[in-house]
């Protein structure tokens, strides 16, 4: 699982064009439904009732900043914030365990982080988190394109090693994987930006050496 990461404040495809918040929710599996009421989520039960009250949470963002989004189309600050968003509802929706739901939300992440990348390249953290957003969609390749850049960029940045290592070892890139694993072990061994311990186990299989068990 790539890292969780909650956001206080804050891939390259040029030319996408605005997405305006009831076209990004409509894409929602619940939204379809009729569901994105004021009163989401009174009366639902399961899963459903489920992705209601999160969506509860963050549709107020989104369309605070699409209306600032709509004054000023390339604003970085605003477009990142909109990934951020979409990333934090969707690692929520991913915490739920409700299979498959989380998809469309990263999908929409992707867009903003994408746009903003491309008026405004470099920045590990964003790039990172495009990576994760990419990865969480289905789009290993994508994810594993981003993160490359930032290992030569920004070589003390361990976040970006981590993730690489987990997108290299789902694309059964072992050799890769393991040598993103050892980077950041010894990066962040205190595991502040991901999990040694997972990390030592992509290392491992990638030494072709058999992981033992803590007790």
């Amino acid at each position: 699982m790539a890292i969780n990461k909650k956001k206080a404040s804050p891939i390259v495809k040029i030319g996408i064009i605005a997405v305006s918040a009831l076209i990004v929710l409509s894409f929602l599996p619940w939204a379809s439904l009729g569901l994105l009421t004021a009163n989401s989520g009174s009366g639902q039960t399961g899963s459903t009732g489920q992705l209601e009250t999160i969506a509860a949470g963050y549709t107020g963002s989104v369309s605070a900043f699409e209306q600032s989004l709509a004054s000023d189309p390339t604003s970085y600050t605003v477009l990142v914030n909109l990934g951020n968003t979409y990333f934090d509802w969707g690692i929520e929706i991913k915490q739920a365990k409700i299979a498959g739901a989380d998809k469309p939300v990263w999908l929409s992440a992707t867009l903003y982080y994408d746009r903003a990348l491309a008026l405004q390249p470099g920045d590990p953290a964003v790039s990172t988190d495009a990576a994760i957003a990419h990865y969480y969609s289905g789009d290993t390749a994508k994810a594993i394109a981003l993160v490359e850049p930032i290992m030569t960029d920004a070589p003390t940045f361990a976040p970006a090693f981590f993730n690489a290592a987990l997108f290299y070892d789902t694309a059964g890139l072992t050799t890769e994987a393991a040598a993103a694993a050892n980077t950041y072990i010894a990066l962040d061994p205190s595991g502040n930006s991901g999990d040694p311990e997972l990390a030592k186990s992509i290392a491992a299989k990638g030494s072709g050496v058999v992981p033992t068990s803590t007790p």
